[in-house]
């Protein structure tokens, strides 16, 4: 079970009943506000990700596809106009590559 904070000075701060917290300054939170609160922080957690990779991919300000790198080779869908990556091509029934280019 969650608490919220009521108290000015742990304003946000949410615990669990596991943390020792004097009851009567913490409320349980609503299910209506963390239905409202989760778009928001999923928005944030999804635009932090996207900038992670792309930094990732432009560590030196441009993009470079290293398809030694794990992250990159596995997130690259296609290269050159053909469909590179496996499971991809696994969905779309198309044969197996020969061989990765590089």
């Amino acid at each position: 079970m969650l608490f919220f904070s009521r108290n000015s000075k742990e304003s946000g701060i949410v615990r669990t009943r596991a943390e020792s917290a004097p009851h009567k300054l913490y409320v349980i939170c609503s299910r209506q506000r963390w239905r409202l609160a989760v778009p928001y922080h999923s928005s944030l957690m999804y635009a932090r990700n996207l900038t992670a990779f792309l930094l990732h991919l432009g560590k030196s300000g441009q993009i470079q596809v290293n398809l030694e790198d794990e992250i990159t080779r596995d997130t690259l869908l296609t290269r050159g106009g053909e469909v590179v990556n496996p499971r991809v091509r696994e969905f779309f029934s198309l044969p197996a590559l020969a061989a990765q280019k590089t």
